[in-house]
């Protein structure tokens, strides 16, 4: 889950780190596992959680009215077979850091999600690309350190 999906008065969300460990008798989807790590989290450490629905701001990557201008690339070669679902394999030379994007094949579906983590607020894809791949170095400006105050457009 997104850090800024996650709303809570307590500084030590953010500070104290556990580890922890589980095991199920089975396999379980998703919607069972996310669950029980909430059922674990309730009984060993009486955190409380729900759901609620909220107003927030959210970005969208859009064509610019001129076009894509970013270099389309073929998709990565997978390395080794794809161990579940369709995760794609990411090319040699893909890395997300601080205010840093670079990558030699990723899809826009996937950039959506990077700049989400990065600007705290969802990136919403709406470029119509499909699964098309395509080179991407982007690299934010030193000085920003607040990524939720940053005002993100880029002709793509």
């Amino acid at each position: 889950m997104q850090d800024y999906r996650i709303v809570a008065d307590q500084g030590w969300l953010t500070s104290d780190r556990f580890d922890i460990e589980a095991h199920s008798d089975r396999a379980l989807t998703n919607d069972e596992a996310s669950l029980a790590v909430r059922s674990l989290l309730e009984a060993r450490f009486q955190m409380k959680a729900h759901t609620e629905m909220r107003e927030m701001g959210v970005y969208t990557l859009t064509l610019a009215k001129e076009g894509l201008k970013m270099k389309r690339v073929e998709p990565p070669v997978p390395r080794a077979p794809k161990a579940s679902g369709n995760a794609p394999v990411p090319r040699p030379g893909t890395f997300f850091g601080p205010g840093i994007i670079e990558s030699p094949a990723i899809r826009m579906s996937q950039l959506a999600n990077v700049l989400s983590a990065m600007a705290c607020r969802p990136v919403f894809d709406q470029t119509e690309t499909k699964d098309e791949y395509y080179e991407v170095h982007l690299h934010l400006c030193e000085r920003v350190h607040n990524y939720a105050d940053l005002k993100l457009h880029h002709d793509f």
